[in-house]
């Protein structure tokens, strides 16, 4: 009978001290974007493609994504710390790239009736209010960058409405193309 493969590639080493750490409740460090952290490891979670640590913090709970970290190392002794009461992993990541980040700009986005069933499908529960000719959805952009590259994959059946400034910076992308 064939065995199922899971390929951690180059993290198995840092995902096995991370799940150390939060199955014995000790503090977990490691360099992230050049920045020693200590943290207090709740869970890990496997999304998008990629698998981030749900931690506590000095600036609150934190999502880091594994493969941006480095020099890991567990620290202290178990049970130092308790995992908060009504965490949800499943919620700890922003599901989509333009939520994650710590702007908190608020976009409109424009797209044509034909887009409808994609949209629906892409952000599900989100409110679509009809316009002449399609539909605008409201949709918090705390990563601008992530927010345009995803309007534009529609090319021309959808069209970044506002706020100015990021309308803004989606011209300013096209132009430099």
């Amino acid at each position: 009978m064939p065995g199922v493969g899971l390929d951690l590639g180059g993290e198995r080493a840092a995902l096995g001290l991370a799940f150390q750490a939060i199955t014995e409740r000790r503090r977990l460090s490691f360099v992230h974007r050049g920045r020693r952290r200590v943290v207090e490891p709740y869970g890990m979670l496997h999304q998008r493609g990629h698998w981030y640590l749900v931690a506590g913090t000095e600036e609150g709970e934190r999502a880091f994504r594994t493969d941006r970290c480095a020099e890991w190392a567990v620290e202290g002794d178990a049970d130092a710390f308790g995992r908060p009461e009504g965490l949800d992993l499943r919620t700890a990541v922003p599901l989509h790239p333009w939520e994650a980040g710590e702007g908190t700009d608020r976009a409109t986005v424009r797209f044509d009736a034909a887009e409808r069933w994609w949209v629906e499908r892409q952000l599900p529960g989100t409110v679509l209010r009809p316009v002449k000719g399609g539909f605008e959805v409201e949709l918090d952009a705390a990563n601008p960058d992530a927010l345009i590259s995803w309007v534009l994959e529609f090319g021309p059946a959808a069209e970044l409405v506002g706020p100015a400034t990021l309308r803004a910076q989606l011209v300013e992308r096209v132009r430099s193309a």
